[in-house]
């Protein structure tokens, strides 16, 4: 049986532990490395490592490949893998400059956000209860829209997640085909520009937060916009025949577009 037969056929007998044999195994002393082949007692263990450092620093010293034929030049050396040429080490620079500079612009973007940072605590009112019971689905407005529109015989989706590039949207009713999302938005929390009234709060969090949910609803209608999708928002002070109206006339749009 040939060399490799046997570290083969050693490798399938020996499971993934440390194996240490004794010095009179004649296993003793061999290789340690990838596949737990031989002996892994703190001996062998030892003399692999040297052995591996005395050949990394062979590599390091020179592995320039200038012959263009060559099948390691053009590749990377990172990790001492591949041509390390002026011309390869280059090209691997200016790569790793493209990438470190990609990764800054994005730290850049996480840590300066136009989104305004919240107090850690809401200050104890009414619109603090409010908050705690608010629903985020399911509301009135929403159930008698719902019933509506399911009275005049259209057929949706309910509290479906629309994957938009990087964003998960929630619309209140959506149309998977038509690409309609509906969003019957509450006039307290989307602020109104008729009914929205923020509470009274010297510590800032409510003008904080409604500047939020306002920058969250454009950037929602945005993203949805850009992917093909039409977006309607009612206002949960409109009637209920005019919000029907509003969704089905863009219903029928859509049927007319051949969507």
């Amino acid at each position: 049986m040939s060399e490799a037969a046997s570290r083969l056929a050693y490798y399938r007998t020996v499971p993934r532990r440390r194996v240490e044999l004794a010095p009179d195994d004649p296993r003793h002393g061999t290789t340690n490395g990838y596949g737990n082949l031989g002996c892994r007692c703190d001996l062998c263990r030892e003399a692999h490592r040297r052995k591996h450092v005395r050949y990394m620093h062979e590599v390091r010293k020179s592995k320039s490949l200038s012959d263009t034929t060559a099948s390691g030049h053009g590749t990377s050396y990172r990790y001492d893998v591949g041509c390390r040429c002026e011309e390869c080490r280059e090209a691997h620079n200016a790569k790793s400059r493209v990438t470190k500079k990609r990764i800054r612009e994005k730290r850049a973007q996480r840590s300066v956000s136009s989104t305004p940072s919240l107090p850690p605590a809401p200050p104890p009112s009414a619109a603090s209860a409010s908050m705690r019971s608010n629903r985020s689905r399911d509301t009135g407005p929403e159930i008698r829209l719902r019933r509506a529109l399911h009275a005049r015989g259209h057929r949706y989706r309910v509290g479906m997640t629309v994957t938009v590039g990087s964003r998960r949207v929630r619309p209140d009713i959506v149309y998977t085909r038509r690409k309609i999302a509906v969003f019957v938005d509450g006039c307290f929390w989307h602020r109104c520009p008729q009914h929205g009234r923020a509470p009274s709060d010297p510590t800032g969090y409510w003008a904080a937060k409604f500047q939020r949910n306002v920058e969250r609803d454009i950037a929602v209608t945005h993203a949805l916009n850009s992917a093909g999708w039409q977006v309607l928002r009612i206002w949960e002070h409109v009637p209920l025949e005019e919000s029907v109206a509003i969704v089905d006339a863009a219903f029928q749009n859509s049927a007319r577009a051949g969507r």
